[in-house]
């Protein structure tokens, strides 16, 4: 009887294992040590200038005639106005780029939420960037793309960027192999993993452009209700606050892409120790 010997198929060292969680940990990890480290302070810095740029007292006496303009009081619109605490730290700073109820305390943030059609304002402060919320408003009430943009927000942010996030980070390539074609879902899992920091910052765009077109609504009524220094003032307001969503985009997109490339450096290195270990 003749007996042949078969070698045992010797895995491709390009194809990632499954069990790489510690791996995986580290890779999700980089996303929130990159903003925490890089992001934050770029953020705080930009809403420094915000703040600055945008407590303009003088901007009070307009306001009523700015919103007779847009017909946002036949919408129902409220106004939710806080109390500002002035004793504010640094991490009431970082809180205040989260929370916009919080932000508002601090005299730091201001927001619409379009589900209540209700502007978040800190009391006589932050004058300049009441006209971006009223775009926000007018963006809500007027306009029925723009106010589906605003409802997508949510998801976008708390699903699809997390999703991308954990996808991205958590799949390793899969290369082509000379005998079977990869599967589709091999395909998109390579994708996502090849282009997971564009694709994050392409599923920003759609909040960033209704951020922006509420900034130009807003600078189009001020200039229309208000002399011209004060229009320049939230003008100026406008464009910081349009800066610090599209650092925040950038920062985000920029920390996931990172996270793959620690997580599949550490695949790699761990699979360089295991051949050395068994040459």
């Amino acid at each position: 009887m003749k007996v042949t010997f078969t070698s045992a198929p010797q895995t491709n060292k390009n194809e990632h294992k499954r069990n790489n969680y510690l791996q995986n940990a580290v890779g999700l990890a980089t996303p929130l040590i990159f903003e925490t480290a890089v992001g934050m302070p770029i953020e705080v810095a930009c809403q420094d200038k915000l703040v600055k740029s945008a407590n303009v007292p003088e901007i009070d006496k307009y306001l009523n005639k700015a919103f007779q303009e847009t017909n946002l009081k036949q919408t129902g619109l409220k106004i939710k106005a806080f109390k500002v605490n002035d004793n504010v730290k640094y991490l009431q700073k970082i809180s205040s780029l989260i929370n916009v109820e919080t932000g508002a305390r601090f005299g730091r943030n201001a927001g619409y939420n379009p589900i209540v059609n209700t502007l978040i304002l800190p009391y006589k402060r932050l004058q300049g960037a009441i006209f971006h919320e009223m775009g926000h408003a007018m963006n809500k009430n007027f306009n029925p793309a723009l106010k589906a943009i605003q409802y997508l927000r949510m998801p976008l942010s708390n699903l699809v960027l997390p999703a991308i996030t954990i996808t991205g980070i958590c799949t390793s390539i899969k290369p082509k192999s000379n005998e079977n074609e990869l599967s589709k879902s091999d395909k998109f899992k390579n994708f996502i993993h090849n282009n997971a920091g564009k694709l994050a910052f392409a599923a920003s765009i759609p909040i960033l452009l209704e951020e922006f077109i509420a900034s130009a609504k807003g600078n189009k009524l001020a200039a229309k209700v208000m002399p011209e220094n004060l229009a320049k003032a939230v003008k100026k307001t406008n464009i910081y606050g349009g800066l610090c969503y599209l650092i925040s985009a950038t920062i985000g997109a920029l920390g996931i892409a990172a996270g793959v490339k620690v997580k599949d450096y550490l695949v790699e290195l761990k699979h360089q120790n295991k051949n050395t270990l068994t040459e």
